[in-house]
């Protein structure tokens, strides 16, 4: 039982007062949480303790019921749990998919009450870990529970196996902020299932479950459990709770996590009567951005011992410091957790008895030391902050040295010198301050940033130079950042193209669509095309709305994302398109669902002056060749030529390590005569995961500047082949004169071969190679090194036997300055073809066995 928290200053009981679990038991598990099953009382049942108004389960009549926010999905027809403290909507029955989840019945919608703001994406039932495989629920029904509780029953089966029934009975209590979720798994075939894994998938939405140093999941293989999971966002927070105290297993990424609540065998026989395996853990939310509000939440919904605990964030002179973010630990006996202090420098958190160090930390300031608290303590707990210190930057952009200078969006890192720490600005998906960086709209701007020493780097991607300058910030004081971004690279015509970023229609990504626009203007890209999942998005109304349009244009686009079809093909980005203010919200452009990929390719070859890229082909989960079997011999070339499509992915910054065997896929098509082309995205999901722009794909548009560059001239410019895939470097391929994507008529047997490579000052480049047909004929060894911009400019006489695809690669070893240090990502380049018409004849043919003929 949860207690009062003793003799405490006037002001905090206060505080206090407003903590329900600091004045009140929490409210007993009415049947136990390992054995429990769906069982559903009958209207007579008695008993339960009633801690607040009765909650209720209804049917959303009118749009005032549902939630909002920009992540609310719920819609008129689904079921709204409320009990006054906390609202939460499962999806009805019978639509489309929504995000990952195969139909309705799952949860969409979940937030502290009276704001109900929404940031969770979704969270459905995951079956023997082996995503997307999940529960299809059939019937969705408002059951009656115990007196005061909400019951909203979901009933269907294993989306590989009907036979296996699985039933799922959401239940809010009253004066709880958490939402019990109980599964029963039945065995209806007439064989055992061993090793059956049930858990849910659980996408955060805008909630950040890395904020405040939230530990990721273990590694599959190593055994090792979590004892919850949280997620911060910007007005509440979220919590997940299993039965098991010992906790449970899970796979993780950026924006979402796959857990494992238990392994069990399945009895066969096991029907609607049949008792089967039961599951049972809490969704929670908290009223604060912080973990501790979400977390306590669940804790007392499973009956967990906790105490309170208060505390007060003070500065060098005893002033209370507000927005201060106090973090709890218990070393290896669970995760940290975080409660943000108010505007008075106070905060209450409820946590389990035992030992606990406690530490405060706040913009621009550094906590003076750490506090040993023993839980349940007297009296509120003083955490002392240094005095505040702050950044200030002005930073420039210039065409040319000594030129004009003019305010553009750049990035700054702020790296710790030690032993003074990395900053942090923010979790992982806001433009605003993400991890160590933040992105500036104009170059101008003032961060908090505790004191210490400091490296500063502002960037603008890798056609401009660096700004680096050390600071030292002293306690109360600050610093200025000042310089000039120099453009180096010549690209006159080119435009920089990010064609794979996501937003938070992705339902599996963080990052808003203001943010992701704002971060690649600072990045330099000049065109970045929103690929979400299944959906359409409008960049362009983001772009207009930060006043960015000098420096980028968005355009829409969709990644056809076909996981939850029965035989996947993959994913496959298509754009640009139109937005429909006549689709409803988070419809496809297309069908996809159980579509083949000939089926895929020619629904949206039917769309009007749309591309077609296959993406990260050689993905293994969600890559067109690997699922579809494309080979990687030599002679695999067949397969693919036939699969249609306008672009190839052949870099991607997420799956940087599938690039070499993209490429070569590629090549393979070009020395066939497949006019494929080859492009490079980030396919950002996070902030900090993959940067927007590297890599990214400079196409020849004929104009300096991306204002008043229309989806018809970067469509155009793609289909041109005229592009150069990149992470760094720039290169410039002519053929007799014949830039790339065009094609050459040799005079005689010959062909005169001519490469420039530029690169910024920080971008490393130590090889160039000339291939033709894949096979390299020219190894050039760079004339310049860093810093110099022109690091080859060379002509070569190449022979030509027939006809032929030359094209230029392009890599350095040095790691890339404005990427996190465990990057994988090198400088690499590489130019489409300039294809060869050597016996004149108009057509550029190639073939032989290798490309079935």
């Amino acid at each position: 039982m949860a207690r009062f928290c003793g003799s405490l200053p006037g002001a905090l009981l206060m505080v206090l007062a407003a903590v329900a679990g600091c004045r009140r038991p929490p409210r007993p598990v009415d049947r136990d949480a390992r054995s429990d099953a769906a069982w559903v009382p009958p209207a007579d049942a008695g008993g339960g303790v009633v801690a607040g108004p009765p909650a209720r389960a209804f049917l959303v009549a009118e749009a005032g019921e549902l939630l909002h926010g920009p992540l609310a999905a719920g819609a008129i027809g689904d079921v709204r749990l409320d009990n006054g403290r906390a609202a939460f909507v499962v999806q009805a029955v019978g639509g489309e998919p929504f995000g990952f989840a195969l139909g309705g019945g799952n949860l969409v919608d979940a937030a502290a009450l009276p704001d109900g703001r929404d940031e969770l994406a979704q969270a459905f039932v995951l079956l023997d870990r082996d995503f997307p495989r999940q529960a299809v629920v059939r019937e969705l029904a408002i059951v009656v529970g115990e007196p005061g509780e909400a019951v909203v029953l979901a009933r269907g089966s294993d989306s590989r196996d009907p036979a296996i029934a699985v039933e799922t009975v959401y239940t809010l209590v009253p004066g709880s902020r958490a939402l019990r979720l109980t599964t029963v798994v039945r065995n209806g075939g007439g064989a055992v299932v061993t090793g059956y894994e049930v858990g849910d998938a659980v996408e955060w939405g805008a909630a950040d479950p890395w904020v405040g140093g939230q530990p990721g999941c273990p590694e599959r293989d190593s055994g090792d459990r979590v004892s919850r999971l949280a997620a911060v966002g910007k007005h509440g927070s979220y919590a997940y709770l299993g039965a098991d105290p010992g906790g449970f297993a899970c796979d993780d990424s950026a924006a979402w996590a796959n857990t494992v609540l238990g392994a069990f065998e399945l009895e066969p026989g096991g029907g609607a009567g049949g008792r089967g395996v039961t599951v049972v853990r809490w969704l929670a939310v908290g009223e604060r951005a912080d973990t501790s509000s979400a977390v306590a939440a669940a804790m007392e919904a499973r009956g967990d011992v906790l105490e309170c605990v208060a505390v007060e964030a003070l500065g060098p002179d005893d002033a209370p410091v507000s927005s201060a973010t106090v973090r709890l630990t218990r070393g290896a006996a669970g995760p940290p957790e975080t409660l943000v202090t108010d505007a008075a420098g106070r905060a209450v958190a409820l946590l389990p008895r035992g030992r606990w160090r406690a530490a405060a930390e706040a913009p621009g300031r550094a906590g003076a030391g750490v506090v040993e608290v023993r839980v349940p303590v007297a009296g509120a707990v003083a955490l002392p902050l240094t005095a505040a210190g702050r950044l200030e930057l002005d930073v420039l952009t210039a065409e040319v040295e000594g030129g004009d200078g003019e305010r553009a969006p750049v990035r700054v890192t702020v790296r710790g010198v030690p032993p003074t720490p990395d900053p942090e600005f923010g979790g992982r998906f806001d433009a605003g301050g993400f991890g160590r960086s933040f992105v500036l709209a104009d170059g101008r701007g003032s961060r908090a940033l505790p004191p210490g020493s400091y490296e500063v780097l502002v960037t603008r991607g890798p056609e401009y130079d660096l700004v680096e300058q050390a600071v030292d910030v002293a306690p109360g004081g600050s610093a200025t950042v000042r310089g000039t971004l120099v453009r180096r690279l010549e690209t006159p015509g080119w435009l920089g193209v990010d064609p794979h970023v996501h937003t938070w229609a992705s339902v599996d990504s963080g990052v808003s669509g203001r943010s992701r626009v704002l971060g690649c203007a600072g990045e330099g890209v000049e065109v970045a095309i929103a690929t979400d999942h299944n959906v359409v998005t409008d960049p362009a109304r983001d772009v207009e709305d930060l006043g960015l349009s000098r420096w980028i244009v968005g355009l829409s686009g969709t990644e056809v994302t076909t996981d939850l079809s029965g035989e996947p093909v993959g994913h496959v980005n298509v754009f640009p398109l139109a937005v429909d203010p006549l689709r409803p919200p988070g419809a496809a452009a297309l069908p996809w669902l159980d579509v083949g990929f000939a089926d895929l390719v020619a629904g949206a070859g039917r769309l009007p002056g749309v591309l077609v890229q296959i993406n990260h082909p050689r993905s293994p989960f969600n890559g067109t060749y690997a699922l579809l079997g494309v080979g990687t011999a030599d002679d695999a070339a067949p397969a693919s030529l036939g699969l249609g499509g306008d672009l190839l992915e052949v870099a991607n910054g997420l799956g940087w390590a599938g690039t070499f065997d993209a490429a070569a896929d590629w090549a393979r098509l070009a020395r066939c005569g497949r006019r494929i082309v080859p492009t490079g995205g980030s396919d950002a999901h996070a902030m900090d995961d993959s940067t927007c722009g590297t890599p990214r794909t400079w196409v020849f548009a004929g104009r300096d500047r991306p204002e008043g560059a229309t989806p018809e001239v970067l469509a155009n410019g793609f289909r041109s082949g005229r592009v150069v895939v990149s992470t760094g470097p720039f290169v410039v391929l002519r053929v007799d004169d014949v830039p790339a994507g065009g094609m050459a008529v040799p005079r005689e047997r010959g062909v005169l071969v001519q490469v420039r490579v530029e690169a910024a000052p920080w971008v490393d480049v130590r090889r160039v190679r000339v291939l033709q047909n894949g096979a390299e004929v020219l190894s050039l060894v760079p004339t310049a090194r860093m810093p110099e911009l022109v690091r080859l400019e060379v002509q070569e006489p190449l022979a030509v036997p027939g006809d032929a695809a030359i094209w230029v690669e392009v890599d350095g070893d040095a790691a890339l300055p404005t990427l996190p240090v465990a990057s994988p990502i090198r400088p690499w380049a590489l130019s489409a073809p300039v294809w060869v018409d050597a016996d004149g004849d108009g057509a550029v043919r190639m073939g032989g066995a290798a490309c079935g003929g």
